[in-house]
């Protein structure tokens, strides 16, 4: 340890490859696999755990508000020394001098409470998957919730191909991603709700598509509304919620998107548009593997390391990643009208579910198992009479 005085505002430790890295009370902050560093700010007590020995940190001010760390993952041929530093609270990137001498520049991720962010916060505890409060009773449980028990056009279905209209529509693209080769780095927040997993707190970008019309194969399309939506929060559903000619997969990623007032470019009436990406367990033997940006938002969750009263904060988002995962998906899908999975159960959502899975590692899937503690899926609902467009 470089300083044990309170006032030094500079302090560090190196530890070994492979080491983990935990802070003073216990909580696990990474379990670092090459190297990694740690910024502590804020807090009574502090110590950086390296192979069981223990390294004090003290900050007199006692305030307990946020611990920022910083993560860097790669393969190394030997082993890297990483520094945490006892950092201000403005602070949010550092430095790792590798053992060649050269700088790298760390993604970087902020700790905070969950309770203390009403953006993130917002997942009502009064409902669950199964009990009492299961998806039987939703529409039960408060008097604006009816519409999960009465609504003719609920989420999600079973996607028949006997029964869907062929249509021709064009490729899903976000706005500014329109090739698989851009790249766009923004903020989110991931975090475990109780619910599921999430990555929320975004700000776009946004996605143009036609406005849904029972009647839209008849429509010249010059005629038909186009509506900007603004992607807001991506939510990981294990098993998935819907179902493809009476198969299952292993799960469901949804792209929760919203047009309305404070939206750019803004709506005077709200909508909600979701699109959906389905993943099966990866055949290994054919080389599957989840996509890089699944391996890295598990990742990134597991710096929470099971305190779930708590939200990752990261400054680096990359949704060209994403992009360039699904973009050999998004000129296949089911298009149809119907709503959200979870209390509310709002109607009149547009619901874009592509028709080939995506493959998910083994081991990503029995993380998310293990995380989420049960299935997170909603039952079928009745199609009824909604008309299916296949693309």
């Amino acid at each position: 340890v470089s300083s044990t005085d309170p006032s030094d505002e500079s302090a560090s430790c190196s530890f070994p490859f492979g080491a983990g890295v935990q802070a003073a009370r216990g909580e696990r902050i990474e379990q670092v696999q090459v190297g990694g560093e740690v910024m502590f700010s804020g807090g009574a007590y502090e110590a950086c755990r390296v192979s069981g020995h223990a390294r004090r940190k003290l900050d007199s001010r006692g305030s307990d508000t946020k611990r920022v760390a910083f993560v860097v993952g790669g393969i190394a041929l030997a082993a890297v020394c990483c520094v945490a530093l006892l950092a201000r609270p403005d602070q949010r990137e550092a430095l790792l001098s590798s053992s060649s001498g050269q700088l790298q520049q760390l993604k970087s991720a902020a700790f905070f409470n969950l309770a203390d962010d009403p953006q993130v916060n917002s997942a009502n505890t009064d409902w669950a998957y199964s009990g009492d409060d299961g998806p039987a009773k939703w529409g039960t449980l408060h008097p604006e919730w009816g519409t999960c028990s009465t609504g003719a056009m609920q989420s999600p279905v079973d996607i028949l191909h006997s029964k869907v209209t062929s249509f021709d529509l064009p490729q899903l693209k976000w706005k500014g991603f329109e090739t698989a080769t851009e790249t766009g780095s923004q903020t989110a927040k991931e975090y475990f709700d109780g619910k599921s997993i999430a990555l929320g707190d975004l700000n776009g970008p946004n996605i143009e598509v036609l406005g849904f019309s029972r009647y839209l194969k008849d429509l010249p399309l010059s005629a038909v509304e186009h509506h900007n939506f603004t992607l807001k929060e991506i939510r990981i559903h294990t098993p998935a919620e819907h179902k493809i000619d009476g198969n299952s997969f292993d799960a469901e990623l949804q792209f929760i998107h919203q047009c309305n007032a404070d939206t750019t470019p803004a709506c005077t009436q709200s909508k909600i548009m979701v699109v959906s990406l389905l993943m099966s367990k990866a055949n290994v033997a054919l080389g599957e593997t989840s996509p890089s940006f699944i391996t890295t938002l598990l990742d990134d969750i597991r710096l929470l390391g099971g305190l779930w009263s708590q939200y990752v904060s990261l400054y680096s988002f990359d949704f060209g990643g994403v992009v360039k995962a699904i973009k050999p998906y998004s000129s296949r899908y089911f298009f149809f009208k119907g709503s959200l999975t979870t209390p509310p159960c709002t109607e009149d959502v547009s619901w874009f579910v592509f028709k080939d899975p995506m493959p998910i590692g083994a081991a990503d899937l029995a993380y998310i198992a293990s995380v989420q503690q049960g299935s997170n899926n909603r039952p079928l609902q009745p199609l009824n009479d909604r008309v299916v467009f296949s693309i």
